[in-house]
């Protein structure tokens, strides 16, 4: 949130309210600029996204932790032979940097961020470009996400759906989404994902 309005404040704007950006995460950066810049400024909205990168660069690890259970997790998933992926809103850029700063990059298969794709999340571009890539039927698959819009990727694609509370929506935002299942605690996970 730091980041995204201090580009807001460069180009001369008010802060958005904190309120707002959280309930915005998970949707594409161009987007949440396009509702944060007059209409007349639109036009600055792929500067607003290149620059957020370059400070994000510079900051991300200070911002980030793991959460409580998610090395295990994802470490206890890579040591049975299960493909692991990211497929975000962010650039695979930016998410490598924050992997690799987490000491958790080597659990992950593949990266996907909003520049792989023409259409990001909700749309299931990204989700079946992931499918295709790791060479697995969207049956044999899972999506893990805080956000609706994970959810909703999900949904799309035909591919089951857990919904984990630890993010930014709240356990009734997420279940209007009706994901396969609901989860408080990323560990959860192995009771569902044999």
């Amino acid at each position: 949130m730091v980041n995204y309005n201090r580009v807001l404040s460069e180009l001369g704007e008010r802060a958005y309210p904190e309120s707002r950006i959280r309930e915005m995460i998970g949707e594409p950066l161009h987007d949440m600029y396009r509702e944060a810049l007059p209409r007349e400024k639109h036009n600055l909205v792929e500067h607003c996204f290149n620059r957020y990168i370059e400070l994000f660069k510079q900051t991300a690890l200070w911002y980030t932790r793991l959460l409580d259970g998610v090395e295990d997790t994802v470490s206890y998933f890579a040591s049975r032979g299960l493909r692991q992926s990211i497929a975000t809103t962010k650039s695979a850029e930016e998410t490598d940097i924050i992997l690799t700063g987490l000491k958790v990059r080597q659990y992950f298969d593949l990266l996907l961020g909003v520049k792989d794709v023409v259409s990001p999340k909700p749309d299931p571009e990204i989700a079946y470009l992931t499918l295709q890539r790791l060479g697995i039927e969207n049956d044999h698959a899972v999506i893990v996400g805080d956000t609706v819009i994970d959810i909703e990727t999900g949904k799309r694609s035909g591919i089951y759906t857990i919904a984990v509370t630890t993010g930014t929506h709240d356990r009734e935002r997420l279940a209007g989404s009706n994901p396969d299942y609901i989860i408080d605690n990323i560990q959860e996970l192995r009771d569902i994902v044999i």
